[in-house]
C-alpha cells in the first residue's frame, strides 16, 4: 500500500503471510516511509521483519557434510604447536571434516531490519544517496562451527569431536589428531549486522561537441558482524576471515568501492571503472587473534592486502541492430596479495573479491545484433 499523506510525506506498507505445513503460519510486515524535507533533500526509512522455516536438512533426520580450517586449541594452544603435534595440520592451515545433523526439535528463524537515509539531489546532474542499515536476525539456525565447538566443547553438550587416539600427544589424554566433528543444526540467540552504503552519480550535460560524461560512485562498509553463539560467546567477524565454518573461507572486508567514469560520442561509448577492497586479517575473529594461515616458508601470515584494479569497457553501435563491445579487466596488470586462507588454501588467492588479480590483465570482445 502506497499512501501520499501530504504532498511531501508518503508511507509504505506491505505484509505476507507464509505457511509450512511443518512450521504454520508467519506473517512478516514492511513498512516505510519517505519525507521530501526540501526540494533537493529527502529523507527515507524502512523496517522490516522476517521469516525462515527450518530446510530439510535442518529439520528432518538428515546430515550435511564439509571441510574448514581450524586451529586446534588442544594440540597448539594461543598458536603455538606442542612437541609431536603438525602445526601445518594443526594451527590453522589443515582443514578437517565437519557433520551438521538434522534436528527435529529446531525453529524457525526471525530477523528485524531497519535502514534510515537520505537522497541530495542539488541539481538534475548530481545526486547522492546515504542509507545506514542494520539486520538483526533471532533464534538463528546455526550448522557445526567447527571452531567454536573446539574453543568451548563444554558450551556444545551435544557436539562430538571426534580424535584419531593412535597419534596422542605425550601425556595428553585426548589430544589425537582432529578427524572430525559432528553437531546438530540448533538455533543460536542472534547475529547482528549494520553498516552504511553510499550513492553518488554525476550525470552531465550534452557539450557542443556531442560528448557527454557521467561518473559514479559507490561505497558500502560493514561497521559489525557479531554473532552469539549457543553457549552465550559472542564472535565480532567484520574485517576478519570468520566464521570460516560459514563463509567458505571467504573473508569479510569491511570496505568495498567502486568508481566509474563514462564518457559519449556519437556511436562510441567508454566506460573506466576503479575497484576497491579493503585488507582482510586472517584470524577467525577479532577475539581470537591467532593467525590462521602461514606460507611455504612456515612464516604466519596474518592479514591479505587491500586490492585496487583498474577495469575499461568500450561499445560502439553500428547501427540500431549491431552494437561491438569490447572490455579489458585488470589494465595494469595488478596481481593480488597472496591469500593462504581462501578457499580453505586451494587457490592461494581469494576468488570471492580479486578474481582477477591472479588471472591478470584480461581482454574480451563481443558481439551483439538485435533482429528485428
Amino acid at each position: 500500500i502506497n499512501a501520499p499523506v501530504t504532498k511531501t510525506l508518503e508511507l509504505v506498507a506491505a505484509v505476507r503471510n507464509d505457511r509450512y505445513s511443518d512450521w504454520g503460519n508467519a506473517l512478516t510486515p514492511k513498512v516505510g516511509a519517505k519525507w521530501q524535507v526540501a526540494e533537493p533533500l529527502m529523507v527515507r526509512g524502512t523496517f522490516a521483519k522476517g521469516f525462515r522455516a527450518p530446510g530439510a536438512a535442518e529439520g528432518g533426520n538428515s546430515s550435511s557434510a564439509g571441510y574448514t580450517t581450524y586451529l586446534d586449541p588442544v594440540r597448539c594452544p594461543g598458536g603455538t604447536a606442542l612437541p609431536g603435534a603438525v602445526p601445518g595440520q594443526d594451527c590453522g592451515s589443515g582443514s578437517g571434516l565437519v557433520f551438521s545433523t538434522g534436528n527435529t526439535m529446531i525453529q524457525a528463524e526471525k530477523s528485524d531490519s531497519y535502514s534510515l537515509g537520505f537522497v541530495l539531489e542539488p541539481t538534475k546532474q548530481w545526486n547522492m544517496a546515504v542509507d545506514l542499515w542494520q539486520i538483526t536476525r533471532r533464534d538463528e539456525i546455526i550448522g557445526a562451527d567447527m571452531q567454536a565447538i573446539l574453543n568451548n566443547p563444554a558450551g556444545y553438550p551435544t557436539a562430538q569431536i571426534i580424535r584419531d587416539a593412535s597419534t596422542e600427544l605425550p601425556g595428553i589424554p585426548g589430544s589425537g589428531t582432529l578427524l572430525a566433528v559432528m553437531a546438530p543444526y540448533q538455533n543460536g540467540p542472534s547475529t547482528k549486522t549494520n553498516g552504511v552504503d553510499i550513492d553518488i552519480n554525476y550525470k552531465g550535460a550534452r557539450l557542443a561537441n556531442g560528448m557527454r560524461f557521467s561518473a559514479g560512485l559507490n561505497v558500502s562498509h560493514i561497521s559489525t558482524f557479531s554473532r552469539t553463539m549457543p553457549d552465550g560467546t559472542v564472535y565480532n567477524y567484520a574485517g576478519t576471515y570468520g566464521p570460516t565454518a560459514l563463509s567458505s573461507s571467504a573473508g569479510m572486508p569491511k570496505d568495498r568501492a567502486v568508481f566509474s567514469v563514462v564518457a559519449e560520442a556519437g556511436p562510441w561509448t567508454i566506460t573506466g571503472r576503479v575497484n576497491y577492497t579493503s585488507a582482510i586479517r586472517t584470524i577467525e575473529s577479532l577475539e581470537d587473534p591467532t593467525c590462521l594461515s602461514s606460507d611455504s616458508s612456515g612464516n604466519d601470515v596474518c592479514s591479505v592486502g587491500s586490492i585496487t584494479t583498474v577495469d575499461m569497457f568500450t561499445r560502439y553501435s553500428v547501427n540500431k541492430n549491431l552494437e561491438v563491445t569490447g572490455s579489458i579487466l585488470n589494465l595494469f596488470d595488478k596481481l593480488g596479495s597472496i591469500d593462504p586462507m581462501a578457499s580453505y588454501g586451494q587457490t592461494r588467492f581469494n576468488p570471492t573479491y580479486n578474481p582477477y588479480g591472479a588471472v591478470g590483465r584480461y581482454f574480451s570482445v563481443g558481439m551483439k545484433y538485435k533482429f528485428n
